[in-house]
């Protein structure tokens, strides 16, 4: 009986040892060379937000908010045509965590506030001396103005279930500019548009000065109206209505 490890027992023992070895190579160097795949989760917060800030019932600055994976910055611009520059971070629960800011006036700034579900923004903020409430509301850089909703619509204001003011939109290539009367008969200039999907946009004055009422909501294909709106105190409230012509 010839020996494992003579000639031609080990050239038959070495060839399957030499394949596999060869295999185990070829598939190491595949699994290196081939790209990490990095799954990126997107936050329930993400999109680009309008936010309007108030103090004492005036709207003293605007601002564009992106939320990118629980991570903001925006640029807020107040009505001496100051800016702002801020970034930070998203907690879980929508809460904003400022991580920085750049100003063109040396003000301290103090920005609390939180993030919601339903695609709204609101909070406390502090310039100097100044204390305000801002909110606002969430849009997309993509969103187109539509005229697939032009119309009258017929819509009340609501807030505690109460009826606050009424008022009519004439919508034309999808934007308005109209007014809406309250119960104590003040007369809001309301100013908006509506998007491809149906997201109604406004925002209103009384008088010669802008004040707290920014809404959203959204008009169905059937011309019924739905939405939300703060005004500059931090209530909530409701607003609904309907296509009348």
């Amino acid at each position: 009986m010839k020996k494992i490890f003579e000639s031609d027992n080990l050239v038959y023992w070495a060839i399957p040892v030499l394949i596999v070895i060869l295999t185990i190579v070829y598939v190491s160097k595949s699994n290196t060379n081939k790209p990490n795949i990095i799954q990126v989760v997107s936050s329930p917060f993400d999109g680009t937000y309008n936010v309007t800030c108030f103090s004492q019932g005036v709207s003293m600055a605007v601002a564009d908010i992106t939320v990118n994976q629980s991570q903001f910055e925006g640029k807020i611009v107040n009505t001496k045509f100051q800016s702002f520059n801020v970034q930070g971070n998203v907690l879980k629960d929508g809460t904003i965590q400022l991580s920085n800011i750049k100003a063109s006036v040396s003000s301290h700034v103090k920005i609390n506030g939180k993030f919601n579900q339903d695609g709204t923004v609101e909070g406390d903020y502090a310039v100097g001396p100044r204390n305000g409430n801002f909110f606002g509301f969430r849009y997309s850089d993509k969103d187109i103005v539509s005229s697939n909703y032009d119309g009258k619509y017929q819509i009340e204001f609501n807030r505690e279930k109460m009826k606050m003011a009424s008022g009519e939109f004439d919508v034309k290539n999808g934007t308005f500019i109209s007014q809406v009367r309250s119960i104590t008969d003040e007369v809001f200039k309301v100013q908006g548009n509506i998007i491809n999907d149906g997201r109604l946009l406004l925002t209103t004055a009384i008088g010669n000065k802008t004040t707290g009422i920014a809404a959203s909501g959204k008009v169905t294909k059937d011309g019924i109206v739905s939405g939300i709106y703060y005004i500059q105190t931090g209530q909530k409230g409701t607003f609904k209505g309907k296509r009348i012509q």
